[in-house]
């Protein structure tokens, strides 16, 4: 698997388990919206089989609620825009310039057309507009962060450590790298308030460069090891798709072995 590879399957996993909290938490079309950003929110089920995501932008005018005109996303175009969020944005400047292009060098002649034209493409730019805001706000609700995203791929590889270090100290599990989620709230809080070391962790051989990059970094134990974001591209640069797996299977074997009984700890608690 290339690196590049390793990447998309990685936010692919990610998006999934985002996508799958968000219809989780949007009303049916039947339903009241949710709203959020100044956008309403309702999912709908299309010729019974595809899930879609029914957007519309809301503002107050004399005390009264104004919905715009619908607009329909569905799983994979929102999945999309995520894996390439910088691709998108770049399509949305590349409209304006080529619509303004247009305009410009246009056969159009007289000023009712060249209104008319200009109306066209500033209504689909208000679309693209509309939709970009939809897109940040839809992943959020599910629980995901396009500033997040592009962090990730903008890291050099030591600057790492420092990123880590940061969202430790928000002490929020929503930092914690999304494959490892899945163990709970709970048995994370009682493994990070364990300390666990990584050289206790990471064991293998094939790992052993990785181990000494953490011990440059000051990555310590279990919660730093947890923070990191593996399909960072400094990341696989440096190691590669191969060793980014096993140090992630290493530190899922390793939770797999841990069995304790819960104390009241909180993830507030945690240092």
């Amino acid at each position: 698997m290339t690196n590049e590879e390793f990447i998309t399957a990685k936010r692919k996993a990610k998006f999934n388990l985002i996508w799958d909290s968000l219809i989780n938490r949007l009303p049916k079309s039947s339903k009241s919206a949710l709203e959020k950003n100044s956008c309403a929110f309702n999912s709908q089920l299309i010729n019974h089989k595809e899930q879609y995501v029914v957007c519309r932008r809301v503002s107050l005018k004399y005390s009264t609620y104004i919905y715009s005109d619908k607009i329909y996303i569905s799983k994979f175009d929102l999945e999309q825009i995520f894996l390439d969020y910088q691709s998108y944005l770049t399509e949305i400047r590349e409209y304006r310039f080529r619509a303004q292009e247009r305009i410009d060098n246009g056969l159009e002649v007289f000023q009712t057309d060249i209104d008319r034209l200009e109306s066209t493409f500033e209504k689909e730019y208000r679309r693209l507009k509309n939709e970009k805001r939809y897109v940040e706000t839809l992943i959020k609700i599910g629980g995901g962060s396009i500033k997040t995203e592009t962090t990730i791929d903008k890291l050099s590889l030591y600057s790492i450590g420092n990123y880590v270090k940061d969202n430790r100290a928000k002490r929020k599990f929503s930092y914690i790298y999304f494959e490892f989620k899945e163990y709970g709230i709970e048995k994370i809080s009682q493994l990070v308030w364990r300390k666990y070391k990584v050289q206790d962790i990471l064991i293998e051989q094939k790992v052993s460069q990785f181990l000494e990059f953490c011990n440059k970094q000051k990555i310590i134990d279990i919660y730093d090891l947890i923070l990191i974001p593996y399909y960072s591209k400094s990341l696989l640069r440096e190691f590669g798709a191969e060793c980014m797996q096993a140090v992630i299977n290493s530190i899922i074997a390793f939770i797999d072995l841990q069995t304790f009984e819960y104390t009241n700890i909180s993830f507030d608690d945690l240092e």
